[in-house]
C-alpha cells in the first residue's frame, strides 16, 4: 500500500514539476498563459480540478514572470545609461554599460531560463524548491495574489459545480458517452393490478439500487458521491449557493442538501447528479460517469453522460528538449550573443521593451478585467459567476497517450453500463412494473460500440467484478464481440456485430 502511495504522488509530482518547468523554459510568455489560464476572477466559482498543485505551479510562473521582469528593466536601464555617457561623450564607459545591458538580457534569454528549467529535471527536482529568490518576493506576491484575486487551491470535497458555459459537467474532460431513457411505470402483464394507472417509485430507491449494484461489483478504486450542477448565468442570492451578488459560489453542501435538488423543478438551472468517477493515477486518467432519475406523472426518465480527462499533454510540458545541450554550449551561445548585441548598441533593449510591454499590459488587463466583472456582478448585469473550463482540463492531452489506460476506462465503464441498467431492472421487477420494454431498451445500450479520441484499439465486452458475468442476464442473453471500424479523423468507432 505504502509503495502505491509513493507511485500515486510520482504521478501528480510529475505533472505538477513539468508545467512548473515549463513555466521557467518559456519565459514571460509561457508564465503568463500559465497565470492565465489559473486565473478565475474575484467572484468567479472553485474550480474541480484533479491531480495537480495549482499553489506550485502558480508560484513559479509569477517567479518566472518576475526573473524576466527583473532583467528586463535592468537591461533598459544600462541601455539608458549608456546612451547618456554616449551622449557626454564618454564612449569608452557607453560600451561597457551596453555591454552589460545586453549581458542581462541575453543571459536572461538563453542561459537563466535553461537553467531554471532544468532544476525541475526528474533527476534535479526537489520539491520544497521555493519558487521565488528574497529580492523578487514582493513582485512574486503581487503576482500570484493580488491579480489571482483568490487561493486557486481547490476544495477536496467540492460537490457544488458552477459552470459558465453551455456543458455543465466541468472538469470531467471529454464526453464519450450518454443515453437517455423514458420508464413507463405500467403495471407487469401477468399481474392483477389496473393496468391504466401506474406505479410510483421513489427516485431515492433508483439511487440506492444503482450504488448498491455498483458496491457489489468491488472494482477498485471507484468513488460515488452527490453532486450539484449549477448555472453560474446570472446566479441570483439565495443564501445556500451564493451569498451575496459580490461574494463567490459555494463549493460545498452536505449531501442531503443536494438531494433535495434531486425533485427540483426542471425550469430552474441546477441539477443533482450521481456520480461514479475512476481515477487512474499511475495514467493520470479520469472517468467520470454521472447518473440522473426524473419522475414526470407515469414516466421516470435515465440520464446518464460518461466523461474522460486524459493526462497531462506530456508533448506540450515536455522537459526532455533541456538534455538536448551542455552548460558550456549554454555559455558559448550567451557570449556570442552578448557581443552581437553589444555591437549593435540599441537592439538588446527591443525583446526588454517588450517584456515590460507584455507584463504591464496583462497587469493591466487582468486589473480591468476583475474590475469589470466586480461591476457586472453588482448590478447583476449579465455576469457569469460560472467558469468555462478547468485548468486542468486546458493542459489536458488532446488524445489518449496509453493503450492500457484506455482499455481500463472502457472496461470500467462498459461495467458501470451493466451494473446501473441491471438495477432498474431489479427495481421496477420489484415494484412490479413492466419491464419488456425497457429490456430491449437496455440491451441497445449494452450492445453499442466504443468511441475513443485518437489512435486504433480493439475493445471487447468487458465483465469486471465479483458476479459481474451474469449482471445483465436480464437483459441480454448473447455474448458481445466488438471490431475496430473505420477511423473518421480522430475518432475510432468499435462497432458491435
Amino acid at each position: 500500500m505504502t509503495d502505491q502511495i509513493a507511485k500515486d504522488q510520482e504521478v501528480t509530482n510529475r505533472s505538477t514539476r513539468m508545467i512548473a518547468g515549463t513555466a521557467y523554459k518559456n519565459g514571460l510568455t509561457g508564465s503568463l498563459d500559465l497565470l492565465n489560464r489559473l486565473r478565475s476572477g474575484p467572484h468567479k466559482a472553485n474550480s474541480p480540478e484533479s491531480g495537480l498543485d495549482l499553489d506550485i505551479i502558480a508560484g513559479h510562473a509569477a517567479n518566472a514572470a518576475s526573473i524576466t521582469l527583473a532583467f528586463s528593466v535592468a537591461g533598459i536601464v544600462m541601455w539608458i545609461l549608456g546612451w547618456l555617457l554616449l551622449i557626454n561623450t564618454l564612449s569608452f564607459l557607453a560600451i561597457i554599460f551596453h555591454f552589460i545591458g545586453s549581458a542581462l538580457i541575453i543571459y536572461e534569454m538563453i542561459y537563466l531560463r535553461w537553467s531554471n528549467a532544468r532544476l525541475f529535471l526528474r533527476h534535479n527536482y526537489d520539491s520544497t524548491l521555493k519558487p521565488d529568490a528574497k529580492f523578487l518576493k514582493p513582485l512574486s506576491t503581487m503576482f500570484e495574489h493580488q491579480i489571482l484575486q483568490k487561493t486557486i487551491q481547490p476544495e477536496p470535497n467540492q460537490n457544488v459545480i458552477t459552470f459558465g458555459g453551455y456543458r455543465p459537467f466541468l472538469g470531467a474532460g471529454i464526453r464519450i458517452s450518454g443515453w437517455t431513457l423514458s420508464i413507463e411505470r405500467k403495471p407487469a402483464k401477468d399481474s392483477n393490478a389496473d393496468h391504466n394507472t401506474h406505479i410510483n417509485i421513489p427516485l431515492h430507491q433508483f439511487y440506492q439500487a444503482a450504488d448498491e449494484a455498483v458496491k457489489n461489483l468491488e472494482l477498485r478504486d471507484i468513488k460515488q458521491n452527490l453532486c450539484l450542477f449549477v448555472n453560474g448565468y446570472e446566479l441570483e442570492p439565495d443564501e445556500v449557493l451564493l451569498k451575496s451578488r459580490d461574494s463567490h459560489p459555494l463549493a460545498t453542501l452536505p449531501e442531503e442538501r443536494i438531494q433535495d435538488f434531486f425533485d427540483s423543478d426542471l425550469l430552474i438551472d441546477k441539477r443533482a447528479y450521481q456520480l461514479f468517477s475512476y481515477h487512474d493515477k499511475v495514467r493520470d486518467n479520469l472517468l467520470s460517469y454521472f447518473l440522473r432519475f426524473y419522475n414526470i406523472g407515469a414516466i421516470t426518465f435515465v440520464e446518464t453522460s460518461v466523461h474522460t480527462l486524459t493526462n497531462v499533454d506530456q508533448s506540450r510540458y515536455s522537459l526532455s528538449s533541456l538534455l538536448d545541450e551542455s552548460a558550456t554550449i549554454k555559455v558559448i551561445k550567451t557570449a556570442f550573443f552578448t557581443l552581437l548585441l553589444a555591437v549593435l548598441y540599441s537592439i538588446y533593449v527591443i525583446p526588454a521593451l517588450f517584456n515590460v510591454y507584455r507584463y504591464g499590459s496583462t497587469l493591466l488587463a487582468w486589473r480591468g478585467e476583475d474590475k469589470r466583472q466586480k461591476q457586472s456582478a453588482k448590478s447583476a448585469e449579465e455576469y457569469n459567476y460560472g467558469l468555462v473550463q478547468t485548468f486542468r482540463e486546458s493542459v489536458a492531452a488532446p488524445f489518449y497517450q496509453n493503450y492500457f489506460g484506455v482499455q481500463d476506462l472502457t472496461m470500467y465503464w462498459k461495467t458501470l453500463d451493466e451494473a446501473v441498467l441491471s438495477s432498474i431492472v431489479k427495481t421496477l421487477k420489484n415494484h412490479g412494473v413492466e419491464v419488456s420494454k425497457f429490456e430491449e431498451q437496455a440491451a441497445g445500450i449494452i450492445n453499442n460500440g466504443v468511441m475513443v479520441t485518437g489512435g486504433e484499439f480493439t475493445a471487447n465486452q468487458v465483465a469486471a467484478g465479483k458476479g459481474a458475468a451474469s449482471i445483465m442476464g436480464s437483459v441480454s442473453s448473447n455474448s458481445q464481440e466488438t471490431r475496430v471500424g473505420k477511423v473518421v479523423g480522430g475518432i475510432t468507432k468499435a462497432v458491435t456485430n
